[in-house]
């Protein structure tokens, strides 16, 4: 038994490998061959039905063109300042194309930078502002820094809130800012491979997160059939192979429902 459970556990390790492989370089490059026309450009998020009000936060300039290794600042504007107390902005973009070099604000502000795995590895910068007496529309600037050709836009594809001085939630609108490095309207699309961070995301994305549910469905699973041996009168080694053709199918079904659903969720937002 203790050779057939070896060889059935390095058959399962080899397909959820080569599925993990698969699915992580699927959802990897997905974004890569998406339209610009499906940029994200405004986002509403509704939170006080009987209030009109919003907090209204834009880029200025909201388009930018740049050359490699140039640099430009951005500033981020807020419009109604005085309907909240506190704003946690959290903005997405491409790391690969530009580089977030500098944050300032005077503002009582602080800010974070981060990795997300939205399809593929993005950066992500969070802004966490105070607007206690204070009145500038502007209440961020950040210095980019151009490093490949491509396009990326400053998106709100993360949940942002503001909350006033009682702690209520704050309507939001929210506008992205597109920034275009080198001249790429003719060029034909190209990927950008980084092995080292395709092989990260595969396997933390894909491979650990499929291993840890195939460990429990197996475990849930081989219970089950080990009722059923005893049931029968037979051995468990009897059912080894229907055994993890189940805990691998039960595995895939729950992983790609997972990715899925979270796949839903993200477009929800």
């Amino acid at each position: 038994m203790g050779n057939g459970l070896k060889r059935m556990y390095a058959i399962a390790l080899v397909a959820i490998a080569a599925l993990s492989a698969v699915v992580g370089i699927w959802i990897y490059f997905q974004n890569s061959f998406q339209p610009d026309s499906q940029i994200i450009v405004n986002q509403i998020i509704t939170v006080n039905e009987s209030s009109g009000d919003y907090l209204i936060v834009y880029f200025e300039p909201d388009e930018l063109k740049l050359n490699q290794n140039e640099t430009a600042i951005v500033e981020v504007v807020v419009k109604n300042t005085s309907l909240a107390e506190y704003a946690e902005l959290n903005m997405v973009y491409d790391g690969s194309v530009v580089k977030i070099v500098k944050v300032s604000s005077e503002y009582r502000m602080n800010h974070s930078f981060g990795y997300v795995h939205n399809h593929r590895v993005m950066n992500y910068l969070s802004l966490r502002i105070n607007f206690s007496n204070e009145s500038r529309d502007s209440v961020a600037t950040i210095t980019l820094k151009a490093l490949r050709n491509g396009k990326t836009e400053l998106s709100f594809s993360l949940p942002s809130h503001a909350y006033d001085r009682n702690g209520n939630p704050v309507n939001l609108k929210l506008h992205s800012a597109v920034v275009t490095v080198g001249d790429i309207q003719n060029s034909k699309t190209e990927i950008q491979l980084d092995l080292v961070d395709l092989l990260l995301f595969i396997v933390f994305y894909a491979t650990i997160p499929l291993m840890v549910v195939f460990l429990l469905v197996s475990a849930a699973v081989g219970i089950l059939f080990l009722l059923i041996a005893k049931y029968n009168g037979k051995r468990f080694e009897d059912y080894l192979y229907q055994y993890f053709a189940a805990s691998l199918m039960v595995s895939f079904i729950i992983y790609i429902s997972a990715i899925a659903l979270r796949s839903s969720l993200i477009a929800g937002w």
